[in-house]
Protein backbone atom coordinates (compact mmCIF):
# COMPACT_ATOMS: atom_id res chain seq x y z
CA UNK A 1 0.00 0.00 0.00
CA UNK A 2 1.30 3.45 -0.95
CA UNK A 3 0.65 5.95 1.83
CA UNK A 4 1.38 9.68 1.71
CA UNK A 5 1.01 12.40 4.34
CA UNK A 6 0.94 16.17 4.00
CA UNK A 7 1.74 17.81 7.34
CA UNK A 8 1.16 21.58 7.59
CA UNK A 9 1.95 23.76 10.61
CA UNK A 10 1.69 27.55 10.42
CA UNK A 11 2.65 29.56 13.49
CA UNK A 12 2.24 33.03 12.03
CA UNK A 13 -0.14 34.69 9.58
CA UNK A 14 -0.91 38.41 9.11
CA UNK A 15 -3.41 40.18 11.39
CA UNK A 16 -3.74 37.30 13.85
CA UNK A 17 -1.91 36.34 17.05
CA UNK A 18 1.32 34.39 16.83
CA UNK A 19 0.86 30.71 17.68
CA UNK A 20 3.66 28.79 19.37
CA UNK A 21 2.57 25.20 18.70
CA UNK A 22 1.51 24.41 15.08
CA UNK A 23 4.94 23.77 13.55
CA UNK A 24 5.98 21.48 16.40
CA UNK A 25 2.79 19.42 16.10
CA UNK A 26 3.15 19.10 12.33
CA UNK A 27 6.70 17.86 12.92
CA UNK A 28 5.45 15.37 15.52
CA UNK A 29 2.81 14.15 13.06
CA UNK A 30 5.50 13.90 10.38
CA UNK A 31 7.65 11.72 12.65
CA UNK A 32 4.69 9.45 13.45
CA UNK A 33 3.73 9.14 9.77
CA UNK A 34 7.28 8.14 8.80
CA UNK A 35 7.23 5.45 11.51
CA UNK A 36 4.04 4.06 9.93
CA UNK A 37 5.45 3.83 6.42
CA UNK A 38 4.04 7.05 4.97
CA UNK A 39 6.01 9.11 2.50
CA UNK A 40 5.74 12.55 4.05
CA UNK A 41 5.74 16.16 2.88
CA UNK A 42 6.32 18.67 5.68
CA UNK A 43 5.26 22.32 5.38
CA UNK A 44 6.07 24.43 8.45
CA UNK A 45 7.14 28.02 8.98
CA UNK A 46 9.41 27.11 11.92
CA UNK A 47 11.14 23.92 10.73
CA UNK A 48 13.67 23.58 13.57
CA UNK A 49 16.32 22.24 11.16
CA UNK A 50 13.87 19.78 9.57
CA UNK A 51 13.81 19.37 5.80
CA UNK A 52 10.62 20.88 4.40
CA UNK A 53 8.91 20.05 1.12
CA UNK A 54 8.41 23.71 0.23
CA UNK A 55 6.97 26.97 1.46
CA UNK A 56 3.72 27.11 3.41
CA UNK A 57 1.87 28.17 0.28
CA UNK A 58 -1.08 26.69 -1.56
CA UNK A 59 1.01 26.47 -4.74
CA UNK A 60 3.77 24.38 -3.16
CA UNK A 61 1.34 22.11 -1.32
CA UNK A 62 -0.74 21.55 -4.47
CA UNK A 63 2.43 20.77 -6.44
CA UNK A 64 3.44 18.08 -3.95
CA UNK A 65 0.00 16.48 -3.90
CA UNK A 66 -0.29 16.57 -7.68
CA UNK A 67 2.97 14.64 -7.89
CA UNK A 68 1.72 11.70 -5.81
CA UNK A 69 -2.06 11.60 -6.01
CA UNK A 70 -2.31 9.09 -8.85
CA UNK A 71 -0.07 6.57 -7.08
CA UNK A 72 -1.31 6.77 -3.49
CA UNK A 73 -3.75 4.48 -1.73
CA UNK A 74 -4.09 6.61 1.38
CA UNK A 75 -3.64 10.36 1.70
CA UNK A 76 -3.47 12.03 5.10
CA UNK A 77 -3.59 15.84 5.30
CA UNK A 78 -3.00 17.41 8.73
CA UNK A 79 -3.16 21.14 9.46
CA UNK A 80 -2.38 23.07 12.63
CA UNK A 81 -2.67 26.84 12.68
CA UNK A 82 -5.23 29.60 12.28
CA UNK A 83 -8.58 28.78 10.74
CA UNK A 84 -11.83 30.64 10.11
CA UNK A 85 -15.37 29.79 9.11
CA UNK A 86 -15.96 31.50 5.77
CA UNK A 87 -19.56 30.29 5.53
CA UNK A 88 -21.63 27.83 7.53
CA UNK A 89 -20.26 24.93 5.48
CA UNK A 90 -16.84 26.25 4.45
CA UNK A 91 -13.95 26.18 6.91
CA UNK A 92 -10.65 27.74 5.83
CA UNK A 93 -7.05 27.00 6.78
CA UNK A 94 -5.00 30.20 6.63
CA UNK A 95 -1.53 30.31 5.08
CA UNK A 96 1.01 33.16 5.46
CA UNK A 97 0.27 34.67 2.04
CA UNK A 98 -3.51 35.01 2.41
CA UNK A 99 -3.40 38.79 3.06
CA UNK A 100 -1.74 39.64 -0.27
CA UNK A 101 -3.38 36.78 -2.17
CA UNK A 102 -6.80 35.75 -0.80
CA UNK A 103 -6.55 32.49 -2.75
CA UNK A 104 -3.50 31.47 -0.68
CA UNK A 105 -5.57 29.56 1.85
CA UNK A 106 -7.25 26.17 1.89
CA UNK A 107 -10.95 25.31 1.76
CA UNK A 108 -11.74 22.07 3.57
CA UNK A 109 -15.14 21.62 1.91
CA UNK A 110 -13.74 22.19 -1.59
CA UNK A 111 -10.92 19.73 -1.07
CA UNK A 112 -13.27 17.18 0.47
CA UNK A 113 -15.35 17.34 -2.72
CA UNK A 114 -12.23 17.00 -4.89
CA UNK A 115 -11.11 13.99 -2.85
CA UNK A 116 -14.14 12.03 -4.05
CA UNK A 117 -13.02 12.38 -7.67
CA UNK A 118 -9.31 11.84 -6.93
CA UNK A 119 -9.39 8.07 -7.24
CA UNK A 120 -7.61 7.75 -3.88
CA UNK A 121 -9.26 4.98 -1.85
CA UNK A 122 -8.94 6.81 1.48
CA UNK A 123 -8.39 10.53 2.13
CA UNK A 124 -8.22 11.89 5.69
CA UNK A 125 -8.24 15.57 6.66
CA UNK A 126 -7.33 16.47 10.26
CA UNK A 127 -7.86 20.08 11.31
CA UNK A 128 -6.45 21.57 14.52
CA UNK A 129 -7.68 25.11 13.94
CA UNK A 130 -10.49 27.52 14.81
CA UNK A 131 -13.81 27.39 12.99
CA UNK A 132 -15.06 30.78 14.21
CA UNK A 133 -16.54 33.31 11.73
CA UNK A 134 -14.38 35.79 9.81
CA UNK A 135 -14.28 39.20 11.50
CA UNK A 136 -12.05 41.37 9.29
CA UNK A 137 -12.11 42.36 5.62
CA UNK A 138 -8.91 40.38 5.02
CA UNK A 139 -10.40 37.24 6.53
CA UNK A 140 -13.73 37.65 4.75
CA UNK A 141 -11.86 37.77 1.43
CA UNK A 142 -10.17 34.44 2.21
CA UNK A 143 -12.72 31.99 0.83
CA UNK A 144 -10.30 29.12 0.34
CA UNK A 145 -8.78 27.26 -2.59
CA UNK A 146 -7.83 23.76 -3.69
CA UNK A 147 -4.74 21.79 -2.77
CA UNK A 148 -6.06 18.68 -4.50
CA UNK A 149 -6.03 18.71 -8.30
CA UNK A 150 -9.28 18.42 -10.24
CA UNK A 151 -9.35 14.86 -11.55
CA UNK A 152 -12.00 12.56 -13.01
CA UNK A 153 -10.92 9.34 -11.33
CA UNK A 154 -14.16 8.35 -9.66
CA UNK A 155 -13.74 5.38 -7.36
CA UNK A 156 -16.95 4.00 -5.82
CA UNK A 157 -15.00 2.76 -2.81
CA UNK A 158 -13.37 6.11 -1.97
CA UNK A 159 -13.73 7.09 1.68
CA UNK A 160 -13.17 10.67 2.84
CA UNK A 161 -12.91 11.49 6.55
CA UNK A 162 -12.64 14.94 8.12
CA UNK A 163 -11.67 15.34 11.77
CA UNK A 164 -12.00 18.74 13.47
CA UNK A 165 -10.57 19.95 16.76
CA UNK A 166 -13.71 21.96 17.52
CA UNK A 167 -17.35 22.40 16.55
CA UNK A 168 -18.68 24.61 13.70
CA UNK A 169 -18.50 28.29 14.57
CA UNK A 170 -16.29 27.68 17.61
CA UNK A 171 -12.73 28.54 18.52
CA UNK A 172 -9.93 26.04 19.14
CA UNK A 173 -7.57 26.78 22.01
CA UNK A 174 -4.15 25.92 23.32
CA UNK A 175 -3.67 25.59 27.08
CA UNK A 176 -0.61 26.69 29.01
CA UNK A 177 0.79 23.87 31.15
CA UNK A 178 2.51 24.01 34.54
CA UNK A 179 5.80 24.92 32.82
CA UNK A 180 4.21 27.86 31.01
CA UNK A 181 4.33 26.07 27.66
CA UNK A 182 1.30 26.15 25.40
CA UNK A 183 -0.05 22.77 24.31
CA UNK A 184 -2.80 21.69 21.94
CA UNK A 185 -5.03 19.28 23.85
CA UNK A 186 -6.51 18.05 20.58
CA UNK A 187 -3.20 17.22 18.90
CA UNK A 188 -1.80 15.75 22.12
CA UNK A 189 -4.79 13.39 22.38
CA UNK A 190 -4.56 12.64 18.65
CA UNK A 191 -0.90 11.65 18.92
CA UNK A 192 -1.60 9.46 21.95
CA UNK A 193 -4.15 7.56 19.88
CA UNK A 194 -1.93 7.28 16.83
CA UNK A 195 0.94 5.94 18.93
CA UNK A 196 -1.30 3.09 20.12
CA UNK A 197 -1.76 4.32 23.70
CA UNK A 198 -5.58 4.34 23.57
CA UNK A 199 -6.93 0.84 23.09
CA UNK A 200 -10.54 1.81 22.36
CA UNK A 201 -9.62 3.34 18.98
CA UNK A 202 -7.78 0.22 17.80
CA UNK A 203 -9.61 -2.56 15.96
CA UNK A 204 -8.52 -5.62 14.05
CA UNK A 205 -8.50 -5.12 10.28
CA UNK A 206 -9.97 -8.27 8.73
CA UNK A 207 -10.28 -7.24 5.08
CA UNK A 208 -6.85 -8.71 4.42
CA UNK A 209 -5.13 -11.85 5.66
CA UNK A 210 -3.44 -11.97 7.99
CA UNK A 211 -5.41 -9.30 9.87
CA UNK A 212 -3.67 -6.60 11.87
CA UNK A 213 -4.57 -4.01 14.53
CA UNK A 214 -5.01 -0.41 13.37
CA UNK A 215 -6.35 2.92 14.59
CA UNK A 216 -9.78 3.28 12.96
CA UNK A 217 -10.94 6.72 11.86
CA UNK A 218 -14.51 6.52 13.18
CA UNK A 219 -13.39 5.31 16.59
CA UNK A 220 -10.62 7.92 16.65
CA UNK A 221 -13.01 10.75 15.84
CA UNK A 222 -15.56 9.61 18.43
CA UNK A 223 -12.89 9.31 21.10
CA UNK A 224 -11.47 12.78 20.39
CA UNK A 225 -14.91 14.42 20.40
CA UNK A 226 -15.60 12.89 23.80
CA UNK A 227 -12.19 13.18 25.43
CA UNK A 228 -10.77 16.54 24.30
CA UNK A 229 -13.48 18.69 26.00
CA UNK A 230 -13.04 16.75 29.25
CA UNK A 231 -9.26 17.16 29.15
CA UNK A 232 -9.67 20.85 28.37
CA UNK A 233 -11.87 21.34 31.43
CA UNK A 234 -9.29 19.68 33.66
CA UNK A 235 -6.43 21.78 32.29
CA UNK A 236 -8.31 25.07 32.41
CA UNK A 237 -9.08 24.45 36.09
CA UNK A 238 -5.39 23.90 36.83
CA UNK A 239 -3.65 26.39 34.54
CA UNK A 240 -4.27 29.71 32.84
CA UNK A 241 -5.03 29.61 29.14
CA UNK A 242 -5.67 31.86 26.19
CA UNK A 243 -7.43 31.62 22.87
CA UNK A 244 -4.80 30.69 20.34
CA UNK A 245 -6.09 29.46 17.01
Amino acid sequence: MNKHAILIGVNEVPHLDYLSTPSSYAIAMNDWAISQGFKTFLFVDEPDDRIVAGNCSRTDILRSIRGIIEETDQLLIYFAGHGVESTATNDIWLLPGYKDDPSDCISISLNKALAYSSGVPHVIFISDACRSPSNTDYLRAATGSAILPKLERLNPTTEVDVLFSTWPGKISVDVRDEKGIYRSTYSDCLLECLHGQIKEVILEVRKVKPGFPAVMTDELNSYLKKTVPLEMEKKVELHSFRWEK
